[in-house]
């Protein structure tokens, strides 16, 4: 499970995996993992993105919301 998931108001699903700063790639077993539920929400329609900071996710969003309505019901 995602750090942080939900549905979007158009009910397209969103999740985030929140990791430190100077992360850059999936090294381990269980980030591998997370990559690949993570482009299993993309391929929904969904945001699913590895966050190292709160622009990370609001620029996810944001260009999400330019053709999918904007906003989100948490999860």
């Amino acid at each position: 499970m995602s750090d942080f998931w939900g549905i979007l108001s158009n009910g397209r699903p969103f999740a985030i995996e929140c990791k430190r700063r100077n992360w850059t790639k999936p090294t381990d077993q269980r980030e591998h993992e997370q990559a690949a539920f993570l482009q299993m929400v993309r391929d929904a329609g969904g945001i699913g993105v590895f966050a190292t900071c709160a622009e990370d996710v609001v620029m996810a969003f944001n260009d999400k919301a330019q053709g999918a309505g904007g906003g989100f019901i948490a999860g």
